[in-house]
């Protein structure tokens, strides 16, 4: 048996906004991303890792951040939160349940845009 997680209840002090992403026809044959709030959730936003890469010869960083959330939450990788207004925005990678215990999800998700 797995060791019970303890999360402190101060530790989940960023408001999130749980986003569903709903591609819409761009009418050129492609599809337009098109973010609709679902939910909005206290969380915990720890950074993971950072590195960078170089792709058509530009420099690009890549953040990956641990966002952990109280259960019940409907998180899966079709979904994104947004924190600070819209200024950060965090794409999920994965979901699971750190402790098997039912009373967290903790979500892998990489940082996106310009202030990443």
């Amino acid at each position: 048996m797995m060791k019970p997680l303890y999360l402190d209840a101060g530790a989940f002090r960023d408001l999130l906004s749980m986003e569903q992403n709903d591609q819409i026809e761009d009418g050129y044959g492609g599809y337009v991303d098109d973010w609709s709030p679902v939910s909005q959730n206290w969380a915990r936003i720890v950074p993971a890792r950072a590195d960078f890469s170089v792709r058509a010869e530009v420099n690009e960083a890549n953040y990956t951040h641990i966002i952990d959330l109280r259960q019940p939450v409907a998180a899966d990788v079709s979904m994104r939160f947004v924190a600070g207004g819209d200024t950060r925005h965090f794409t999920i990678l994965a979901v699971y349940d750190p402790d098997e215990t039912g009373r967290y999800l903790r979500c892998i998700c990489r940082k996106e845009g310009e202030s990443a």
